[in-house]
């Protein structure tokens, strides 16, 4: 079971991200700009569904991984797209968290802290299985420490793809 220091800390990111969110829709009405405020408003629903998909995949330690990585001060930032519908069950999330967290613990170790780094992870069908594409856009500094890690990922486990590698984007793709 979950800690209760863990469950109230998770309550006081949440609490804060929405009273920002809320505080952005005020702001913008009181300006008279409605098209903004609607906009964030589509963003929340938005933001809404996709963490709807990413807990119904039942890959709690995955979801919790994605949903609470931008609130621990990392090099980059993570978004998540779930495609609305996925062919099966991942069996074993074991091996895809330990390899997110070691993959995680290499990109913070080769990317530039100043430029703004983002990490997209979009999960959807392909033939029988589900592709974990993972898309980083921002600055590497040490591109061949993480090639060199990827290289080591696709030489241990069948599914993993590199697909494009530079100092400024690198993707690949996990098939479970």
């Amino acid at each position: 079971m979950t800690d209760k220091k863990e469950v109230l800390d998770i309550l006081q990111h949440v609490r804060h991200d929405w009273l920002n969110k809320i505080q952005l829709i005020k702001g913008y009405i009181s300006l008279g700009r409605l098209e903004k405020a609607e906009s964030i408003i589509t963003d929340i629903i938005m933001e809404s569904q996709q963490e709807s998909r990413i807990t119904n995949l039942k890959l709690p330690e995955f979801a919790y991984m994605l949903i609470t990585h931008n609130w621990q001060g990392s090099k980059f930032l993570v978004e998540y797209e779930v495609a609305e519908q996925v062919h099966k069950k991942v069996e074993d999330e074991t091996l895809l968290v330990l390899w997110m967290r070691d993959f995680f613990q290499q990109l913070e170790s080769v990317v530039h802290p100043l430029y703004e780094n983002r990490l997209a992870i979009s999960v959807k069908p392909v033939e029988n299985h589900n592709q974990f594409l993972f898309h980083f856009s921002g600055k590497i500094e040490h591109v061949d420490i993480i090639e060199n890690w990827i290289s080591n990922s696709e030489n241990r486990y069948n599914n993993v793809h590199l697909l494009k590698m530079n100092e400024t984007e690198l993707i690949f793709e996990f098939i479970l």
